[in-house]
C-alpha cells in the first residue's frame, strides 16, 4: 500500500461512519460464504498508535477468553483501530452477538412496514369486514445500524453479515461482555453459553466423579480471606483442559459452615466462585449457589470486590476475576497445611479415610498452583505477547477507562468523529432545546458527562451534528 492509500485508510478510521465504510470495504473482499460470520470491532476514537496496539492485545486476550475453541486466534487487524472477528474462530453464536446494542454504531429507529395481523370481524368507515388476516402499514420500532453511518455501507454490512450489530465499539464491547449483571442477554455468560454450573463444567471439561475416582482432587481451608466475608474451603479438580478451582463460600461460619472443623464431606456451603481452564488454556469464571444455580454477581453477604476502581463493589465473573487473579491462581494460605504439619496430626482410625484426608489437605498445593499458573501464562503469552500480570493490568486499565471515566468535551468531539469547534457549533445551534446531559458541554468550563448519560444522548448529538433539531 502506498502513502496515499495508507493516508486514506487512516482517514477512514476517525468516525463511526468512516469506520463502517472501512469495514464494508473489507467485507467485500471476504469470500461470499464467510461474510455472515464476520463482525467488526472499532477503536476509531483512539488516536495514539501505542493505545491502538494495547487495544489489539487486549481484544486478542478477551475474544479468546470468551472462546469455546482450543485454537488461540487474534482478531484480524483490518486498518488502524479496526479489527475483524470471525465468530467461528471463537465458537460465538451470532444470535448472542447480534443482540448487542452498541450506542455508537446502532440506534433505535422507526420505519414503516407492512404487517399481516389477525383482526376480528367489524366495521370500518361504514364497511363491514369478516374476521381474518389483513395487511396493515404500521410504524415499527426496531434496532438498526445507525442513520449517521453511510446508508450504502450500513445496508451492505447489515445484509451481508445478516446482523444489525455488524460493527461495535471495541471499548464498549469489552465492558459490555465483561460481566453478566445488568446485561440483558449480551453478557459474559451469554457469550460462554453457560446457563448453569453443569453447562460451565461441560465447557471446561470437568468430570467431577472421574476426577475424584482418579484421586485428582485437592482441597484447602482458608480461615480468613481478602474477598470472602467468612471462612471458605477451596477445591481443585483435574479436567481435560487443565484445572478447575472452586471456592466453597458461606454466609456464616459456625456449625456445618465452619470450614476448619468439617473436612470429610460434611462441610456445607452456600456459594461457589469458580476459575477453570478453557480449551485454549485461558481462564473462564463462574459463580453459583451450592445447588449450581448461576449467580450473575456474588451475593453481598458472601463476598465483595475491594479492588474495584469505582463504586460497584460487586464481584463480577469476568473483569473482577481478571483484576484480582492477575497471575492466574493466587497463592492459598491453607489453614490445614499450617496446623497439621505438627505437632497436631490429621488422622482417622479408618486408614483409607486418613489417607484420603492427607491427600486432600496435606499434598503439594503450591506445586499445583505453580503448574496451573505456568499453563495459563503460556496461553496469555501466545495470544498477547505479555505476561499475565501485565495483561491483567492493561485489561483492567482499558476497562476502567471506559466504565469509570466521565466524557470530557475533547472526548465527546473525538467519539462523535468531529472537531471540537464543529461539535460546539452543533450544540449552540440547538441550545434552545438541548438535551440536558449534552448542555453541560457548553458550560464554562465544560461539564464532563457520566458515561451512561453519554451513551443515552449520543444519538441526539449525532442528530444535531447532521443538522437535526
Amino acid at each position: 500500500m502506498g502513502l496515499a492509500g495508507l493516508a486514506a485508510v487512516l482517514a477512514l478510521s476517525t468516525s463511526p461512519a468512516r469506520a463502517a465504510s472501512t469495514a464494508a470495504r473489507d467485507l467485500q473482499g471476504r469470500p461470499a460464504a464467510d461474510r455472515k460470520h464476520q463482525r467488526y470491532l472499532s477503536a476509531y476514537h483512539i488516536e495514539s498508535k501505542e493505545q491502538q496496539l494495547a487495544w489489539g492485545k487486549a481484544l486478542a486476550f478477551w475474544c479468546n477468553s470468551l472462546s469455546k475453541e482450543a485454537e488461540l486466534v487474534a482478531p484480524a487487524l483490518v486498518a488502524p483501530g479496526l479489527w475483524r472477528v470471525d465468530l467461528r474462530d471463537y465458537g460465538m453464536k451470532a444470535s448472542v452477538w447480534d443482540r448487542l446494542e452498541d450506542p455508537y454504531f446502532t440506534a433505535t429507529v422507526k420505519t414503516k412496514k407492512w404487517v399481516r395481523e389477525w383482526h376480528p370481524a367489524g366495521t370500518l368507515n361504514g364497511v363491514s369486514y369478516q374476521a381474518g388476516y389483513y395487511s396493515t402499514h404500521k410504524t415499527v420500532t426496531q434496532r438498526a445500524l445507525a442513520p449517521w453511518l453511510g446508508p450504502r455501507d450500513a445496508v451492505y454490512l447489515a445484509e451481508k453479515t445478516r446482523s444489525v450489530a455488524a460493527i461495535v465499539r471495541a471499548d464498549w464491547f469489552l465492558v459490555q461482555t465483561a460481566q453478566q449483571a445488568d446485561r440483558n442477554g449480551t453478557g459474559y455468560y451469554d457469550f460462554l453459553g453457560a446457563r448453569d454450573r453443569r453447562q460451565f463444567q461441560a465447557l471446561v471439561g470437568l468430570d467431577q466423579k472421574l476426577s475424584e475416582k482418579l484421586q485428582k482432587e485437592t482441597r484447602a481451608v482458608v480461615s480468613k480471606s481478602g474477598v470472602a466475608l467468612h471462612n471458605r474451603q477451596v477445591v481443585r479438580y483435574a479436567t481435560v483442559a487443565g484445572a478447575y478451582w472452586t471456592t466453597l463460600d458461606v454466609n456464616n461460619q459456625t456449625g456445618k459452615r465452619n470450614a476448619l472443623k468439617n473436612l470429610d464431606g460434611d462441610y456445607q456451603h452456600d456459594a461457589e466462585e469458580i476459575i477453570a481452564a478453557l480449551p485454549n488454556g485461558l481462564h473462564a469464571f463462574f459463580l453459583s449457589n451450592a445447588a449450581g444455580v448461576r449467580q450473575d454477581s456474588a451475593p453481598d453477604n458472601i463476598a465483595s470486590d475491594h479492588t474495584a476502581p469505582g463504586n460497584d463493589r460487586r464481584v463480577h465473573p469476568g473483569h473482577s476475576c481478571i483484576r484480582c487473579h492477575s497471575s492466574g491462581f493466587q497463592k492459598i494460605d491453607c489453614w490445614a497445611r499450617r496446623v497439621y504439619k505438627g505437632p497436631v496430626a490429621l488422622a482417622s482410625p479408618d486408614y483409607e479415610k486418613a489417607k484420603r484426608l492427607r491427600r486432600l489437605y496435606l499434598s503439594d498445593l503450591d506445586g499445583l498452583i505453580r503448574k496451573d499458573n505456568a499453563a495459563y501464562a503460556e496461553a496469555v503469552w501466545k495470544v498477547s505477547g505479555l505476561k499475565p500480570e501485565l495483561m491483567a493490568r492493561a485489561y483492567s486499565r482499558l476497562h476502567a477507562a471506559y466504565a469509570e471515566a466521565d466524557v470530557t468535551l475533547d472526548d465527546a468531539a473525538r467519539e462523535a468523529g468531529v472537531k471540537r469547534g464543529e461539535l460546539l457549533a452543533s450544540l449552540k445551534a440547538n441550545a434552545a432545546a438541548l438535551d440536558p446531559a449534552l448542555a453541560g458541554l457548553l458550560a464554562l468550563p465544560a461539564e464532563p458527562i457520566v458515561r451512561e448519560h453519554w451513551e443515552e444522548s449520543f444519538p441526539l448529538l449525532m442528530g444535531y451534528i447532521r443538522g437535526g433539531k
